[in-house]
């Protein structure tokens, strides 16, 4: 079971996040809510969603002897809109050396499966 927990520094907006690993991050958010001390609290929601992807893309390139120079997973929130059925749009772009692969557009959903599981 993955777990970690957020606790207010007692500053403004400040949290340290403490995962069952050990592992500390801080999130903040920037003048004028407060001092800017760490990453946006989406901002680590979406590096959590990359560094996952990554670690299985990077795994299931060595499961298959696949060798890479460069592996960059570029995950983006375009707005905090949701669409009219109320689902967020995440743009997941995955680089491995020369080639780039955009997954998360509905054409290339099986891509997405294929390295990452269920959609």
């Amino acid at each position: 079971m993955a777990k970690a927990t957020a606790r207010w520094s007692g500053s403004k907006t400040r949290f340290s996040i403490e995962a069952g690993s050990g592992h500390q991050a801080l999130v903040d958010e920037a003048a004028p809510l407060s001092d800017d001390q760490g990453m946006r609290p989406t901002e680590m929601l979406l590096g959590a969603l990359g560094g996952c992807t990554g670690v299985n893309a990077a795994l299931l390139l060595k499961k298959f002897q696949q060798r890479f120079q460069n592996l960059a997973v570029l995950v983006v929130l375009p707005g905090y809109v949701a669409d009219k059925r109320g689902h967020w749009s995440l743009v997941f772009e995955l680089g491995v050396g020369a080639v780039m692969v955009v997954v998360g557009e509905p054409e290339r959903q099986g891509l997405y499966s294929l390295l990452v599981g269920e959609v």
